[in-house]
């Protein structure tokens, strides 16, 4: 039974069945044990420790969790218009108080609604032509 040097350390004395030192040895463990125990990084983040088993950090897997129970969620329906196409609307009045308004914007807006209404009367007779075409 001989003794030879550690390959590790170079300084201790070793059996020759033995590998290392105990020193040696010792440290090689704790490397081991830390290497199974390496940190793996959250995949989303990337900057805290994923938790065990997953790929997310606590914060990421709660988050993703509240985003797939809101897209379970039903959707609210989506509503096209106001009500403004409602045939009752038509005989709502809003007052208007005619002091608030400038004199100058106030003939330019009746001016507008005026061409509105010009407007719509003369889609309606267009219209009435275009059935006339097709019809003789």
């Amino acid at each position: 039974m001989g003794y030879k040097k550690c390959p590790k350390c170079e300084l201790n004395y070793i059996r020759d069945d033995q590998q290392l030192c105990e020193i040696c040895s010792r440290k090689y463990k704790s490397f081991d044990e830390d290497e199974q125990q390496e940190v793996i990084m959250c995949s989303e983040c990337g900057e805290h420790p994923a938790m065990k088993g997953k790929d997310l950090c606590a914060a990421c897997y709660k988050e993703s969790l509240r985003q797939e129970s809101y897209a379970k969620q039903p959707k609210p329906p989506v509503v096209t218009s106001i009500g403004m196409e409602d045939p009752d609307m038509d005989d709502v009045e809003v007052p208007i108080d005619n002091s608030e308004i400038p004199e100058d914007e106030l003939t330019e807006v009746e001016r507008d609604f005026d061409a509105d209404d010009d407007a719509g009367e003369l889609d309606e007779t267009d219209d009435d032509d275009d059935e006339d075409d097709y019809n003789g």
